[in-house]
């Protein structure tokens, strides 16, 4: 991932009344990030939070990891997850215990 190619990842807008709202980004195809990709996804993470959406990263290398988390696209601002499975996993099993908690309320 470069510059050109970061530039392009934008957060949409899901329509209001949606419960989750989650966006993983898989890096499991890319070999390299440069800091300037590594910066678009760290203003994209912040992007997201604003809007609610939380942010998973799955399938970085070491070096991507390093990078990523250099330019601050580190915990809390996104979550990281082994593979696109694990991450679908654990955002379902967040919603679940928000259901429960609500219906425990």
């Amino acid at each position: 991932m470069n510059s050109w190619s970061a530039s392009r990842a934008q957060p949409r807008s899901r329509p209001k009344g949606e419960a989750q709202r989650n966006l993983i980004i898989d890096f499991s195809a890319v070999p390299f990030v440069d800091s300037t990709g590594a910066k678009t996804i760290e203003g994209l993470a912040h992007k997201a939070a604003k809007r609610g959406v939380g942010v998973t990263l799955t399938g970085m290398s070491e070096g991507v990891r390093r990078e990523l988390a250099a330019q601050g696209a580190r915990r809390p601002l996104v979550k990281k997850a082994v593979s696109i499975d694990q991450a679908l996993a654990e955002i379902r099993s967040q919603g679940r215990a928000r259901e429960a908690s609500a219906v425990a309320s």
